[in-house]
């Protein structure tokens, strides 16, 4: 664009005001977590991407060559990725508060989206992008160090094509003369290149109808439970938390986690998905309770799981709680010590009882609509209504 400042981005249609308070658009009067209100100051620095940026990034045949501190800075993605936050303004100019303007979301997936061509061209050069990690002498970069609120994820898991194959995939960049049916982008043809329309400049018209993107997002985690033996009635169910330790150290790259794979043809299908099996054995009761946890994420971290023990009435119920993984071994057992704030290694043998707080919910879907996190990429938190986890190796 000659004047990025009057980007249609910035107005009532799609991010709101490009200056002060945001007061127009889905996100007016947006407040932020420390309750400020969203606002912009666009175009008083920085920068946005241009078609030359992006080129000189795509020319580069290795990482080492685009990325801070060991590339010129005409190539560097950070650099061009900086430029954005500044020029944007407001809390996205503070890498403390960026998160919070919508459009930081919007922006680093574009950031990725290139990243994502660049990784396709060295494939395209025979050069593996998963294994073309850039070394420094930085050991918060080293390919071994655990991310940030990722555990257990790795730096080097950042350049694992398992996000791009199972979760997002990015459509192909707009380009002249159709411009992707887009009524807010234009073919420059000079330059033979789309590019926005400007703030109060008619909208082209499409003939065709953009594309409906199909989006893959992860599901909640699949519960399909037998009872093993007791009546298989008046059950109630207690969540547990299953963190599988090594998921990503085994087969990131591959996409599958080792187990029930490797078992042979005419294994049970339901083993092939599972992440793990959840079993309840009554202590105080005849009965046993058995939960087949199947994820769409092929590598989870973590997932929530419910168990079935025996409805305690105006008595208790005492249950030893076992999980083993997709090889048949057993799983760590820990145990909430709230006053701690931590899990303890324990026996796996809950009490419960219908005392408040309870620990149990009367039915499978009042457990699943309360409110526990299922995405493998979240960041761990302790949850005090999780009294048992289980560390599966």
């Amino acid at each position: 664009m000659k004047d990025p400042k009057k980007s249609m981005m910035f107005t009532s249609e799609f991010f709101g005001d490009a200056r002060g308070p945001i007061q127009t658009g889905p996100f007016a009067r947006w407040k932020t977590i420390r309750n400020k209100p969203l606002f912009r100051d666009l175009g008083r620095e920085g920068n946005p991407i241009s078609y030359k940026d992006i080129k000189t990034v795509l020319s580069k045949k290795h990482h080492v060559q685009i990325t801070n501190p060991t590339s010129d800075p005409n190539s560097q993605v950070e650099m061009m990725h900086n430029m954005v936050h500044a020029f944007v303004g407001g809390q996205m100019n503070d890498f403390n508060t960026s998160s919070q303007d919508p459009f930081f979301w919007i922006h680093h997936a574009f950031i990725d989206a290139v990243w994502t061509v660049f990784c396709r061209q060295l494939r395209h050069r025979n050069i593996d992008p998963q294994d073309d990690y850039v070394i420094v002498d930085n050991k918060m970069h080293r390919p071994e160090r655990y991310m940030d609120h990722l555990f257990p994820m790795k730096n080097i898991d950042g350049y694992s094509d398992y996000f791009a194959n199972n979760i997002y995939s990015y459509g192909d960049f707009a380009k002249c003369p159709t411009c992707l049916n887009s009524p807010y982008l234009k073919c420059d043809y000079a330059s033979n290149k789309c590019v926005g329309i400007e703030l109060h400049e008619p909208r082209r018209r499409v003939e065709t109808p953009p594309e409906r993107i199909k989006t893959n997002h992860l599901s909640t985690p699949q519960n399909d439970f037998t009872v093993l033996a007791g009546d298989d009635k008046n059950w109630v169910y207690i969540p547990v938390k299953i963190i599988v330790r090594n998921a990503l150290e085994k087969s990131i790259k591959k996409n599958v986690i080792g187990g029930c794979e490797y078992l042979g043809a005419g294994y049970d299908n339901l083993c092939s998905k599972s992440v793990a099996i959840v079993q309840s054995n009554g202590i105080t009761y005849h009965g046993t309770y058995r939960n087949y946890i199947v994820n769409d994420a092929s590598i989870p971290q973590w997932v929530y799981a419910y168990v079935g023990v025996k409805d305690p009435g105006t008595g208790s119920s005492q249950a030893f709680i076992s999980v083993t993984d997709k090889n048949h071994q057993p799983c760590d057992a820990f145990c909430l010590d709230l006053k701690a704030k931590k899990y303890r290694s324990c026996p796996g043998v809950i009490s419960v009882t219908n005392k408040k707080p309870r620990l149990y919910y009367n039915t499978l879907k009042e457990a699943e609509e309360n409110g526990y996190p299922f995405n493998p990429l979240e960041a761990d938190t302790l949850d005090p209504r999780i009294k048992m986890a289980f560390l599966c190796y």
